[in-house]
């Protein structure tokens, strides 16, 4: 009930709602209404009371609400739930993978031990950014689960337009940037059948700045949040709606030509000079396509082509 009680305030922040018309809307009495607000209260919420008008939320906090997602989201995501902390949400989702259903998210207010590729560490503040996992179960062969990857950038750099109206990109394999600066961040996990050598699962892990960080914290020089590039104010709410509905639709359409099609317009490195880094080793090249498995095709300094599906690059600038 209390969280049925906050959708509403919600999507009336910074207005007051009667009680009366929440416990008509929610067929409820006004005594359950006020216990609710009590609650809501002690959880941290700020929300305001006024005699003949009712409650006011104050989401200067920018409080996530699983509800209000929920409502707000495809039919796809079964299970949305909101974490206060935890350690790592692609962790946990991946530790019930096996019971849970595909449509599954998990989004925390912050991350504890968050990380990225090659378990180097992903920096999260305590409600500044959006933390979260979605679980899939997809019937795709091993060789098609880049897309996943490449579905999930092309989403968010989707859902970042519509929110804000500025054009990120996609630096392949699994980052956002924008004016040069990392926003976010994708890690894609999974379980693979052996026998088969087919996916159990993916886990999908999605990291974004949003609100903004002090830049110390930042320690590659390189990441940044999206509202240091704009004047706009979001909840994140809204953002993660725009991001999952997204999702849904271009990983319907993941065997598609066309979630290549935008992937390479976003990407930020397609007809870029590049530098490779392999474990033992450094190259430059130049990168000539992309291909429909959302590899990056390069012609090496020698005049070799190579693809690569998942190596470490950089762009020369």
């Amino acid at each position: 009930m209390k969280n049925k009680i906050l959708n509403i305030l919600i999507n009336n922040e910074n207005k007051y709602v009667s009680g009366e018309s929440i416990a008509n809307e929610l067929n409820v009495s006004r005594v359950s209404i006020s216990k609710n607000i009590k609650t809501l209260r002690n959880d941290g919420y700020v929300i305001l009371s006024k005699q003949n008008k009712g409650y006011m939320l104050i989401n200067e906090n920018d409080y996530l609400s699983d509800q209000y997602i929920k409502d707000n989201t495809d039919s796809f995501y079964k299970n949305i739930t909101v974490l206060d902390s935890t350690s790592s949400t692609n962790a946990d989702v991946k530790e019930h993978a096996s019971t849970l259903p595909e449509g599954s998210v998990l989004i925390s207010n912050n991350q504890l031990g968050g990380k990225g590729r090659n378990g180097r560490p992903f920096y999260c503040e305590k409600n500044k950014g959006i933390y979260m996992s979605v679980l899939l179960k997809p019937d795709i062969p091993l060789d098609l689960s880049l897309l996943i990857t490449a579905c999930a950038g092309v989403s968010i750099v989707e859902a970042i337009k519509d929110v804000y109206g500025i054009e990120t990109g996609i630096k392949w394999v699994n980052d956002i940037y924008y004016k040069n600066k990392k926003l976010a961040g994708i890690l894609c996990e999974a379980g693979i059948e052996l026998q088969s050598m087919s996916l159990e699962y993916m886990v999908v892990g999605i990291g974004i700045n949003v609100h903004h960080i002090n830049n110390s914290q930042f320690t590659d020089g390189i990441a940044s949040s999206i509202e240091d590039f704009t004047d706009t104010f979001r909840h994140r709410n809204d953002l993660i709606v725009s991001v999952l509905n997204h999702f849904h639709y271009n990983y319907k359409n993941i065997n598609n030509d066309s979630l290549i099609e935008k992937y390479k317009k976003y990407s930020i490195v397609l007809h870029k000079n590049i530098t490779v880094h392999e474990k033992n080793n450094t190259y430059n090249a130049y990168v000539e396509d992309i291909d429909n498995l959302a590899n990056l095709v390069i012609r090496k300094e020698d005049g070799t082509s190579v693809t690569l599906s998942g190596n470490e690059i950089s762009i020369r600038l």
